[in-house]
């Protein structure tokens, strides 16, 4: 009977064991089916002072991703030089400028933790609390225009502002509605962008908008005829 019962134990824990390494394969086989499309960063503001602090958010989208999958590894680095010592990131996002930092911009990098080779990145302005960025009003140069498909068009901002230079200030241009692949705005220096329509379009009308990277809240647009004459 002790031989019997010892046998049928010893089955028991073997049916066991196969049940747990196979669970274990599972879940192995689930982590290496984890893709990572996107990383993406958001922030209440795009400047920040002297000795103050932002905090950032990473949002990372993909496929068969898990809460710690989703995890991104934060860094900093001056878009022309390097920060100073005092000028740091947390694992939390949380960005501290130094006192006496000396650059006027930074990046902030978000890195997936899963996948290195996607990242995002966010500009930030720093500036001197004596001086906060006051900007009164912004307009596009021409506000509305009309322009041929496959021509191109210089679209300048003009930036009211008190306090600080107008020269720092700096601007993130888009297109408002989903455009043929050709049809872009391209950033031509702090406060200009070249409008190129692609000879494809199918719009008749779209909004080129431009929001200043140091005041997210001041926004112009500019409206675009297209002209189908060929």
């Amino acid at each position: 009977m002790n031989k019997k019962y010892l046998l049928a134990l010893s089955i028991l824990v073997g049916v066991f064991a196969l049940f747990f390494i196979a669970c274990d394969n599972g879940n192995s086989a689930t982590s290496s089916d984890a893709i990572v499309d996107s990383v993406s960063i958001s922030a209440a503001s795009a400047n920040v002072e002297l000795g103050g602090t932002l905090t950032f958010t990473a949002t990372v989208t993909g496929t068969d991703l898990s809460s710690s999958q989703k995890k991104v590894t934060w860094s900093i680095a001056g878009v022309d030089g390097t920060p100073a010592a005092g000028t740091k990131i947390s694992s939390a996002g949380i960005l501290t400028i130094d006192d006496y930092e000396m650059l006027l911009q930074l990046k902030v990098i978000a890195t997936s933790s899963v996948d290195k080779t996607k990242s995002a990145e966010y500009i930030i302005t720093v500036y001197d609390p004596g001086m906060a960025p006051s900007i009164t009003d912004v307009s596009l140069d021409p506000a509305t225009l009309t322009l041929q498909k496959g021509g191109t068009q210089q679209i300048v901002a003009n930036i009211d502002a008190s306090s600080l230079s107008g020269e720092i200030y700096t601007l993130t241009w888009s297109i408002v509605e989903p455009t043929a692949p050709g049809t872009t705005i391209e950033s031509n220096g702090m406060r200009s962008a070249i409008l190129t329509i692609d000879p494809d379009e199918t719009l008749t009308t779209l909004t080129v908008k431009a929001v200043v990277d140091q005041d997210i809240a001041k926004i112009a647009t500019s409206t675009v005829t297209i002209d189908e004459t060929e």
